[in-house]
């Protein structure tokens, strides 16, 4: 950064190197591990020490910049994010007293997990990516998470040190310094640097008002889990953390943005792009409100910069885009991943999920067509669900848009770009999580909504600061009652009082050490998790790196209807005793070059001489394909 002359102080460029840095690491990890092996990636991090080395001693430093004030918001910073990150999702992947590895809570175990078997296939086999749940098909996602975690297990980590411990940790406490450093470059103190240090990864949803509220009015209402895509749960191990991240860099590099400079106006264009490969739900209102801007509301005297940051942004963002679609139309029939407009249909489903029929399936998505929201009484339901949702994913943060709005008519054209900028993406992200869905997990169209939660803290914590100054106590009782009860509900139940969600025995760990190391990487491995343990990846995925035939059912719904149901019958045919000959039938119709059969489900036919045996123990054992 001191190369680059950005950044003012000391603070700035450690969140601007952490924006960069992270897409380096990433980039570096994914070229090296898709052409030179996993090995090359030692010699680009000396590599990367040695241009540091250099860069520290041909840079010019910039003039210092306000240093003052920073211990207690760093302390808030560190507090927070070690907090969250312990609470939620540090603790799995731990052995207990009998040698098992634990994992606690649902959500929290699923998704590292499912991070953690995409980057050892990355890791063994490179790019395209496979999907090591539905047997290794190649499939599209975005790159620089799976690109950090891929370098970091490179460089010796346990993939599961990555997945829960380390990357949460860096990622939130990198996302808190961010904030601290927004709200400094607005002229606030540390008081309002340390509310954003903490608000931004611990500041909760109001979602736990809504059962007491409607017992007042008669109503039973479900408390839905669904309502902490606006709170700080999955930013305790979701890459929306980075995006955010980058996010706040960018806005960083926009607010300090002056006349004529051009290297803060590019670098702030190619996070935004960054952020595609990071999370496609950050980056579609953080892109389209820059061109917004760019188009029309920018400063007078910083239009050429931000029309120059929006048409880096643009271009940088359009490989990206292009390689998606392309993956797209080669998988069309094949994923059913995708968007598509369901106006209103989201904030519907949580409505009526929570307040009405309590029916938590998807059914009502497949139903849904625009035109009959020209009939009244179902174009109120929407406006009114739309309200509500909108209420919940604001909570406290609400009081931030008059903030917003006074900031983007002040007189420094920086700071005026900046929180027009913050307003509009805001304004994209709550409006699209109101019109678009994603298959299969239709409520994923929710997570566009976390731009504009997570942007509006740091305005929040300005007016918070400026509350405590003024003595304002009863806002700030207001604010404290909307925050604290999903801060809570996150660190408690969801957190530290999460159940434990699945327990992988010592037995089965070093069975799944043999897999690895007797099944090729791009092998397929046939065996039944699905039946057993139809919520949680397979073990042979996230430990023994290996992909199966079909495991963790919300995976497998990204495949047609007819295939799913194919590939289920071949377990069943090969695990539920359906006789020899269509077991062994199922297996070659299947194309699995292994079989492995856990204790709990033992082939119950003759294997030989169709099925080798290569390992047997106490948890199971494995087989090879004799042909």
């Amino acid at each position: 950064m001191a190369l680059l002359g950005l950044g003012r102080d000391r603070l700035e460029r450690l969140v601007l190197a952490l924006a960069l840095g992270r897409v380096g690491l990433a980039v570096v990890s994914l070229a090296a591990v898709s052409s030179l092996g996993a090995a090359a990636i030692h010699a680009w991090a000396l590599l990367g020490v040695a241009a540091w080395w250099w860069t520290r001693r041909r840079a010019r430093a910039p003039e210092p910049g306000p240093t003052s004030g920073l211990g207690l918001p760093v302390l808030v910073a560190v507090a927070s994010s070690v907090v969250l990150v312990v609470a939620v999702v540090a603790r799995g992947g731990l052995l207990d007293a009998d040698g098992a590895l634990v994992f606690h809570g649902r959500d929290a175990t699923t998704d590292p997990l499912v991070y953690a078997s995409l980057a050892l296939q990355i890791h063994e086999t490179g790019l395209p990516v496979a999907f090591p749940f539905t047997g290794g098909a190649t499939t599209t996602t975005t790159y620089l998470p799976y690109g950090v975690m891929v370098g970091l297990h490179a460089l010796g980590t346990p993939m599961l040190d990555v997945v829960m411990r380390l990357v949460p940790l860096v990622e939130n406490l990198g996302l808190s310094l961010s904030a601290i450093a927004l709200v400094r470059l607005l002229g606030a103190g540390r008081g309002a640097a340390s509310l954003a240090a903490g608000l931004v990864v611990l500041g909760g949803d109001p979602s736990f008002w809504l059962r007491p509220l409607g017992a007042a009015f008669g109503l039973d209402v479900l408390a839905l889990d669904t309502w902490s895509f606006f709170g700080p749960y999955l930013f305790a191990f979701n890459p929306v953390t980075p995006a955010l991240q980058l996010t706040f860099a960018a806005f960083l590099l926009v607010g300090g943005l002056g006349p004529g400079d051009r290297r803060a106006a590019v670098v702030a264009g190619l996070l935004v792009a960054f952020t595609f490969e990071t999370k496609v739900f950050v980056w579609a209102p953080l892109l389209g409100a820059l061109a917004l801007l760019a188009l029309r509301g920018a400063p007078a005297a910083l239009a050429a910069g931000v029309r120059l940051a929006a048409g880096v942004a643009a271009l940088a963002s359009t490989p990206f885009v292009v390689e998606k679609l392309l993956w797209a139309r080669a998988l069309a029939g094949r994923d059913l991943t995708a968007f598509q407009a369901c106006v209103g249909c989201v904030p519907r489903y949580l409505a009526d999920a929570a307040l009405g029929s309590h029916d938590l399936s998807f059914r009502s998505f497949g139903a849904f067509q625009a035109g009959r929201l020209a009939d009244p009484g179902l174009l109120a339901v929407t406006v009114g669900s739309i309200a509500l949702m909108g209420a919940v994913a604001l909570g406290a943060r609400a009081i931030a848009l008059p903030e917003l709005w006074r900031g983007a008519r002040g007189a420094d054209p920086g700071r005026a770009a900046l929180h027009r900028w913050v307003g509009l993406t805001a304004l994209l992200g709550l409006g699209a999580a109101s019109v678009f869905t994603t298959r299969p997990h239709h409520l994923n169209g929710l997570q566009f909504a976390w731009i504009a939660t997570g942007s509006l803290w740091p305005f929040a914590a300005l007016v918070l600061a400026r509350w405590l100054r003024e003595g304002r106590w009863p806002g700030l009782f207001v604010a404290a009652a909307l925050v604290l009860p999903g801060t809570l509900h996150v660190l408690g139940p969801l957190g530290l009082g999460a159940p434990p969600a699945q327990r992988v025995p010592p037995d089965e760990i070093a069975l799944m050490a043999e897999i690895r190391a007797r099944v090729p990487a791009d092998a397929v491995v046939l065996e039944p998790s699905i039946g057993s343990r139809r919520d949680f990846p397979s073990p042979v995925t996230w430990l023994a790196g290996r992909s199966v035939r079909l495991s963790l059912l919300s995976a497998a719904k990204v495949l047609p209807e007819e295939e799913l149901l194919r590939r289920r019958r071949e377990l069943e045919a090969v695990f539920d005793a359906k006789g020899r000959a269509t077991a062994l039938a199922a297996i070659v119709e299947s194309g699995a070059g292994w079989v492995y059969a856990p204790a709990a489900a033992p082939l119950r036919f003759d294997p030989s001489p169709a099925l080798v045996e290569v390992v047997a123990g106490p948890a199971g054992t494995l087989y090879r394909v004799g042909r």
